[in-house]
């Protein structure tokens, strides 16, 4: 994440606990990737409207028109997400501290480990994210699939001010290095975006990992008790329990711009692609690895949200499981204090449910995946429908059928007509 320009605070050992300093190596990337985000996205924001604005007809055939357009569309959904990401990065680092070293301090506290089993998720991210950005920087410099040159020519037109004149001759040594350039500007946004949503899956693998250790602490104490042998841990996991509602209530609050903003332009990114394949196998006007390169590219979209989509729904399931612990209840013969505390556990488990929220929009649990594929697949069909009742007049295919089937008609009541005549 540092590489990237979202690094997180570092770890001091005097102190034990995790601070931002600007000028340490990660500070500086952060503040140059802001500010190149930032002029990236006013720059697009211009050429956008240029764009828009102009009123010159634009000489590609219509396929390529729609192929630089719905690159737009999906680089440009990376690139909003990337500058949400910075700016968050940037104004809310002293709270990522914060969040980090409480952290710390609880696995000190409780003798949790949280972080087991992180190192081979986190070497699976890197390894899938190192894949994607060689795969695509070779598409670029190779020019292969062909979609691919169209969708970085219409992202240099369009978002990057680029004159049509560099593009002119795809073959061109000047045209290929604009098309590897932007290659590696969108690959920096879809780095960013990708960075930052693994962290925070593992801030939800950690706030996972922690709740299981406390329900399993939970339920020996409740054993002790049941054994006769006294709960004196069940007081100290009333005070743990404080501090996992603190640590889910920062985390969701850290991160909930960033899911708002990531949910919403992923709809978006799934939608067009979806559609882009439709297309091009409805219309044949895809090669066979251009349509292998598009299921790719559709399924790391659609994986990486349901994988974000579970990370926060898990902690929702590993803190509802603290109900079944304290189903079992307490003998009659338990200490008030016993009682006490574990009628606030059952308490808080009302008052304060953990979950993750998009700012409390909504709430990101298992049924809010099959939400987000209704959606999906509803503006799929709408966009579907609408792109083919407005491109049916100019369908040069539509109209050929059409005036066949005329004639076919004309010819039939003549012989018709002929036919009668003669019996006549």
């Amino acid at each position: 994440m540092s590489v990237m320009g979202v690094g997180p605070p570092a770890y001091h050992a005097e102190s034990r606990s995790y601070r931002m300093r600007w000028t340490s190596p990660s500070g500086l990337a952060t503040l140059v990737a802001s500010a190149a985000v930032v002029a990236l996205t006013a720059v697009a924001v211009v050429s956008l409207a240029r764009h828009l604005l102009s009123t010159e007809e634009d000489p590609d055939q219509r396929p390529v028109q729609s192929l630089k357009t719905i690159g737009v569309l999906i680089v440009g959904g990376y690139q909003v997400n990337a500058l949400v990401q910075v700016l968050n990065t940037a104004a809310g680092a002293a709270r990522h501290a914060r969040l980090l070293s409480a952290w710390t301090r609880l696995a000190a506290l409780h003798h949790i480990n949280p972080t087991r089993g992180l190192r081979r998720k986190c070497c699976v991210q890197v390894a899938f994210m190192a894949a994607f950005i060689a795969a695509m920087l070779a598409a670029a410099i190779v020019g292969r699939p062909r979609f691919v040159g169209h969708v970085l020519e219409g992202l240099a037109e369009r978002l990057y001010l680029i004159p049509r004149s560099l593009l002119h001759d795809p073959a061109s040594l000047p045209a290929k290095a604009v098309q590897v350039a932007v290659c590696c500007v969108a690959l920096h946004h879809f780095a960013i975006n990708k960075s930052y949503l693994f962290a925070f899956t593992t801030h939800c693998h950690l706030l996972q990992a922690a709740l299981t250790a406390w329900n399993t602490h939970l339920a020996r104490a409740i054993d002790q008790v049941w054994a006769g042998m006294g709960g004196d841990g069940v007081s100290v996991l009333v005070h743990g329990r404080e501090q996992l509602v603190v640590l889910v209530r920062d985390t969701q609050s850290f991160f909930s711009p960033v899911l708002q903003c990531y949910f919403a332009s992923t709809v978006i990114i799934v939608c067009t692609e979806l559609y882009l394949l439709a297309q091009g196998v409805g219309s044949g006007l895809l090669l066979t690895e251009e349509v292998v390169v598009l299921i790719l590219l559709t399924v790391q979209t659609t994986w990486l949200l349901i994988h974000v989509s579970l990370a926060a729904a898990g902690v929702q399931e590993q803190a509802e499981a603290t109900g079944d612990v304290l189903g079992r209840g307490l003998p009659y013969a338990a200490s008030p204090e016993d009682k006490h505390y574990v009628g606030e556990l059952t308490r808080s488990l009302v008052v304060s449910p953990l979950h993750i929220t998009g700012g409390n929009f909504f709430t990101i649990n298992r049924s809010f995946i099959l939400t987000v594929v209704s959606v999906v697949l509803s503006y799929f069909i709408v966009i579907l429908q609408f792109t083919q009742s407005c491109g049916s007049p100019d369908d040069p295919s539509t109209t050929t059928t059409t005036t066949t089937s005329t004639t076919n008609i004309t010819t039939s009541n003549i012989t018709t007509n002929t036919t009668l005549d003669e019996d006549m």
